[in-house]
């Protein structure tokens, strides 16, 4: 499907954009992005950048199911057991569940960080659970900082964290910047959006079942990195660029 160049985000309601705000409470209701102001220029939230979109071709790509789970096929993590269940949307195989991996596909560990220094100064790859709580792992999965995304090891072989034009597609195929394309994300018997929260750099969290951050291996620029959000509060999908140290889900695609 066509995408006009100029239009960077999927609205199904007009929105705004992100503004910043004075203080961060991880536990109360908020419509914009919070912004932490104690870091230094690197690790420092910065006002998420809205990008100009480009569509991208995805080659055809073959669907292996194990077994049936109500209407999706599933996908068995073989580093660990995790099992999940995967959506072929057009020319795209996705897992229609938040990665829960704390083993790197090459069979080593990802470091956990629930200390908020430690999150903050992180460069070699972290995850946590939300709030620092495991019982979130089946539901929401894990949040992961994008040095972890980086190591090129986060997905199990045979799937990789998409790039920026591959959720360019997903949104393109879920209804092609119409008022289909939220219900169509968040379609449980679809891509299944699962709104996992985030963990900002200095180790606080928000946003549990109301907003949904994605990774994207696409770098903006050395401080920033591209990811997808998606949230009930203005029933939206965006295309922003945050900064490397938050914790945010990761969705795989299939190679």
């Amino acid at each position: 499907m066509a995408l006009n160049d100029t239009i960077d985000t999927l609205k199904v309601s007009e929105i705004k954009e992100p503004v910043k705000t004075k203080q961060v409470a991880p536990q109360t209701e908020i419509e914009e992005e919070v912004i932490d102001n104690t870091e230094s220029k690197e690790n420092s939230s910065v006002k998420p950048k809205k990008e100009a979109v480009v569509t991208s071709e995805s080659k055809p790509q073959e669907i292996k199911t194990e077994n049936k789970e109500q209407n999706h096929a599933t996908f068995t993590d073989p580093r660990d057991g995790e099992v999940y269940k995967i959506v072929q949307i057009g020319n795209q195989t996705w897992m229609a569940e938040n990665l829960r991996a704390t083993l790197y596909n090459d069979g080593s560990s990802i470091k956990n960080i629930p200390g908020k220094l430690q999150w903050k100064t992180d460069k070699q790859g972290a995850y946590c659970w939300y709030n620092n709580d495991i019982s979130h792992k089946n539901t929401y999965g894990a949040l992961y900082n994008w040095y972890a995304v980086n190591t090129g090891k986060l997905c199990p072989t045979g799937w990789h964290v998409p790039t920026k034009n591959e959720f360019v597609t997903l949104l393109d195929n879920s209804g092609g910047r119409n008022a289909d394309a939220y219900e169509n994300l968040n379609n449980p018997d679809k891509w299944a959006s699962i709104f996992g929260g985030w963990c900002f750099s200095n180790g606080a969290f928000d946003h549990l079942g109301k907003r949904g951050h994605w990774w994207t291996s696409s770098i903006k620029n050395p401080l920033e990195v591209t990811s997808v959000t998606v949230g009930e509060l203005r029933q939206v999908a965006n295309i922003f660029d945050y900064p490397k140290n938050l914790g945010f889900s990761v969705r795989c695609v299939k190679d």
